[in-house]
């Protein structure tokens, strides 16, 4: 059995496990039907817009007022790069310095392709600064992540045993949807949180 290619295979424990193929669970997490198309697309999605609420972001703190506030300020190269950048695997200083190449390349292709002058030292000091944001940006977003996720139910048997001493007289069943409800609410929760510092640390460098 080989390790398996991506430094993103495991989450939680298993996260630097590179023999955690699919979550650790290959027979039940198989992707025989290619489902896996469905969440690149969406994790591209998101990166596009994100780049767009950075846009907004910085229009309502520019004073724009109106239709204006939702004007779109990042140019195409930088829509594809967002795309582009948010299915890439990994994390740390690795993963950071790979998607700002990436982006920086996009966008300077973009400008020459406009008739612009690409400025070799800016654009390997842009490289520079958006890796140092970004693996900032993710530490900070690990820890509020962290400390979201620890509120999760660990178990049912925890769970009941907490909510019985509140409310004794509920039935397994509404304990078991009470949890599902709470797992539901947290999970919202931490995908606001991460949307919202990624928007923030997005807006930060939008023109």
């Amino acid at each position: 059995m080989n390790t398996d290619i991506y430094p993103s295979t495991g989450q939680g424990l298993i996260g630097n496990n590179m023999y955690a193929y699919c979550g650790n669970n290959p027979v039940i997490r198989a992707d025989a039907e290619g489902d896996i198309w469905y969440i690149i697309i969406a994790k591209a999605a998101i990166g596009v817009l994100t780049q767009y609420a950075a846009d907004v972001v910085v229009n309502v703190i520019n004073g724009e007022t109106g239709l204006d506030i939702f004007q779109a300020r990042s140019t195409t190269g930088e829509y594809i790069a967002a795309g582009i950048t948010a299915v890439i695997p990994g994390s740390g200083v690795g993963a950071a310095l790979v998607r700002n190449i990436i982006t920086e390349g996009i966008t300077s292709i973009e400008k020459e392709a406009a008739g612009e002058t690409v400025d070799a030292v800016k654009l390997l000091k842009d490289v520079a600064v958006g890796t140092a944001l970004d693996f900032g940006f993710e530490l900070i977003s690990n820890n509020a992540l962290n400390k979201i996720n620890s509120k999760l139910p660990k178990n049912y048997s925890s769970y009941a045993n907490t909510t019985r001493k509140k409310n004794p007289i509920l039935t397994k069943t509404q304990i078991y949807q009470s949890m599902q409800r709470s797992i539901r609410v947290n999970r919202f929760i931490s995908s606001a949180t991460s949307f919202g510092i990624d928007t923030f640390r997005t807006a930060i460098t939008v023109d």
